[in-house]
């Protein structure tokens, strides 16, 4: 863990703001902060052992989020929130993984919002939120305020999810609540860059997003991500470990999807170092991802050293899409590099892992990657032969 760590000057200097700014001016300086008190990320406290297969592994409610998706902090058990809809692509075959996905969100498989037929659940937390504050219990509207923006945002309501977002993080300002802040920010941070740049969802995970290929955006979704930005810079202000880490991963997909690949790689190394103080082997796993992605195009051996690192603690971990993803970015490195023979070793890996997890798209990708290595690989071996052939009727003459 220590010798990547040293390939990271900036680490001991993330970027923050100076201050963390709430809605309407209301705004609090750093001084009358306490930390969150949330629990920790299930996912970031897996634990190898109990993880006894990929299916299990997809299956379970600690899964490992993929690369490039923006993170959202898990709220409190006494909270009583909802669960989010779970993103799962139509193309996944892993049946057994679906299932228990669709189970976990409590809600059909993803491909369409939610139908409204859970309004009666919003008015309910609309209800309680008013009595609430006529009892003088703000924290608690507050709480009420997310679950509402929860429920609307599973139904696709996502205006009115930012609405009630933004309104848990009035509350908590007011009432210097540190846990309803950090919650609140990571949640319209995370809503405003999904919307921004759908390729960051789950659900998109094309060649791409593996190489670390900017998407276009429009001048709205620019200023979407930008507004997000400050959000998660807020919810790293008042974060605690996980909490951080998850912000500093949130910032710096953000600043890739804008085009900033330096501030994107220096707030991933600040991810890097926080999963390494936690012991996290999943955050280091999801850390190094997001590196290897940012430095493929400036910085090949980096790139490598990080994805190596991502593909041995996915096999650690048990996380067969994990380890699907990271051959794939090694072939796409080597295939950078010209480097053919590897580059099909790492595909052909890949769709084998593909296969394993069920995602179809990966597999289709690394099939189609594999061929083009081997017709590159075949091309230059005739062009070193041909080229041999004439040099030695050179000589002849």
């Amino acid at each position: 863990i220590a010798a990547p760590l040293q390939d990271f000057p900036h680490m001991s200097s993330p970027r923050r703001s100076p201050a963390r700014k709430g809605l309407g001016g209301i705004s609090r300086s750093l001084g009358g902060s306490s930390k969150g008190g949330w629990g920790h990320q299930s996912w970031l406290e897996v634990d190898p052992s109990a993880v006894p297969s990929p299916i299990a592994a997809a299956a379970s409610p600690a899964a490992m989020p993929r690369a490039m998706q923006p993170l959202r902090v898990e709220p409190p058990a006494e909270w009583n929130t909802p669960c989010h809809v779970q993103p799962l692509e139509s193309t996944n075959t892993n049946v057994a993984a679906r299932e228990a996905m669709s189970r976990l969100a409590r809600r059909p498989l993803v491909g369409a919002p939610t139908s409204p037929h859970k309004a009666e659940r919003v008015r309910d937390h609309g209800m309680l939120e008013a009595a609430c504050r006529r009892a003088g219990r703000a924290s608690n509207a507050g709480v009420h305020a997310y679950n509402r923006g929860v429920l609307y945002e599973n139904m696709g309501a996502h205006d009115d999810a930012l609405a009630c977002y933004r309104e848990c993080l009035r509350i908590a300002l007011e009432s210097n609540d540190a846990t309803s802040e950090a919650l609140a920010c990571n949640a319209i941070g995370v809503s405003l860059q999904t919307r921004a740049v759908a390729g960051l969802s789950a659900a998109s995970h094309d060649a791409g997003e593996l190489e670390g290929t900017a998407t276009q955006l429009t001048e709205e979704d620019e200023s979407l991500l930008r507004e997000a930005l400050s959000y998660h810079e807020q919810h790293a202000q008042v974060a605690d470990a996980p909490g951080r880490f998850i912000a500093h991963s949130n910032i710096g997909i953000a600043h890739q999807a804008l085009g900033d690949a330096a501030a994107a790689a220096e707030e991933h190394e600040a991810a890097l170092r926080c999963a390494v103080q936690m012991s996290s082997l999943a955050g280091e796993s999801l850390a190094c991802a997001h590196l290897g992605t940012v430095k493929a195009s400036d910085d090949a051996p980096t790139a490598k050293a990080c994805t190596e690192r991502r593909l041995l603690l996915s096999r650690t971990l048990g996380d067969a899409v994990g380890k699907a993803d990271a051959y794939l970015q090694l072939g796409l490195i080597a295939q950078e590099a010209r480097e053919w023979a590897e580059a099909r070793e790492a595909f052909e890996h890949a769709m084998r892992e593909a296969e394993l997890s069920g995602d179809q798209r990966v597999r289709e990708l690394a099939r189609c990657s594999v061929g083009i290595a081997e017709g590159s690989l075949r091309f230059e071996g005739m062009l070193a032969a041909a080229a041999e052939g004439a040099g030695r009727e050179g000589d002849v003459a």
